[in-house]
């Protein structure tokens, strides 16, 4: 691991606070979901966090896989994210509520 020099020219450290602080403020609508995050503005924001995607399809042929999916990724996006200290960070309750909502609206 090593100290990056970021956006703003602070060194940071590849850890919670500093990654949490990258993606803070990111996500706004459900269509910037897919927004970029790489060397974020933010002063003390390591400059190489981003988020992990996972893609559904709309229509799954499958109704018991589809169904299966759907729990699983909305498990991820609520208790799932106790789990985060596996060597990721939890997600910010925004972001949470816009992974929620794409997941009902089946986007």
């Amino acid at each position: 691991m090593a100290a990056l020099q970021n956006r703003s020219g602070t060194f940071a450290s590849p850890s919670d606070a500093p990654a949490q602080l990258a993606l803070s403020a990111r996500v706004a609508r459900v269509d910037e979901l897919e927004s970029s995050v790489v060397d974020p503005p933010a002063d003390g924001a390591y400059p190489i966090v981003t988020y992990i995607w996972i893609f559904l399809y709309r229509n799954d042929p499958d109704s018991a896989r589809a169904r299966a999916l759907r729990e699983f990724v909305e498990w991820g996006l609520t208790q799932g994210q106790s789990h985060a200290e596996l060597g990721y960070i939890p997600l910010s309750s925004d972001v949470v509520a816009l992974g929620r909502q794409s997941l009902r609206a089946g986007l």
